[in-house]
C-alpha cells in the first residue's frame, strides 16, 4: 500500500500468525476517512473501525464505521455513527472542539481531544522551542 502525501486510503492485510508472514489483502481511496481514530472495536459481535474524519478540520469528528465483509481484493463497510468533538465534553463539561483518537481497554474509554484556545504567544513560544532543541542537539 503506497502513499503519497495527502492520500487517505484504507490498507488491508492478513497477518499469518504461525508463518508470521504478513499478506496484502486490498487496499481502497477512502477521502477525509482513511486515517485511523484507534484500534477496530468488536462491539455485539460487530467490527467497528473509528476513522478520524476531517472534511473542513483536523480532527473534526471520528466516524464508526462497520466492516462488512473483509475477502481477497474486498474490503466493503458503511459508515453507522459519528461523534463530533463538540459532543464530547470534559470533567468540567467544556466541549472538545477536535477529536482524534477513541480507544477501550475493558470498561475504560480512553478520548484524546483538543479545546482551541487563543494564544497571541503562541508563535513565540514555538520559534524558542525549535530554537532551544537546536541548541541541545548542537551541544551533544
Amino acid at each position: 500500500c503506497k502513499l503519497t502525501s495527502r492520500q487517505n486510503k484504507v490498507c488491508v492485510f492478513r497477518l499469518d500468525m504461525e508463518t508470521k508472514k504478513l499478506e496484502a489483502i486490498c487496499e481502497i481511496d477512502d477521502s477525509g476517512t482513511g486515517r485511523p481514530a484507534g484500534n477496530v472495536i468488536i462491539r455485539d459481535g460487530t467490527l467497528l473501525r473509528p476513522a478520524q474524519a476531517s472534511f473542513r478540520k483536523y480532527g473534526e469528528s471520528i466516524q464508526f464505521k462497520e466492516i462488512l465483509s473483509i475477502g481477497k481484493g474486498s474490503y466493503v463497510e458503511q459508515t453507522r455513527s459519528v461523534l463530533e468533538g463538540k459532543d464530547t465534553r470534559t470533567g468540567d463539561g467544556k466541549a472538545a472542539d477536535r477529536i482524534h483518537t477513541i480507544n477501550r481497554c475493558g470498561n475504560m474509554e480512553i478520548i484524546d481531544y483538543s479545546i482551541d484556545t487563543f494564544d497571541l504567544f503562541r508563535p513565540l513560544r514555538l520559534i524558542l522551542s525549535m530554537i532551544w532543541r537546536k541548541q541541545m542537539v548542537q551541544q551533544q
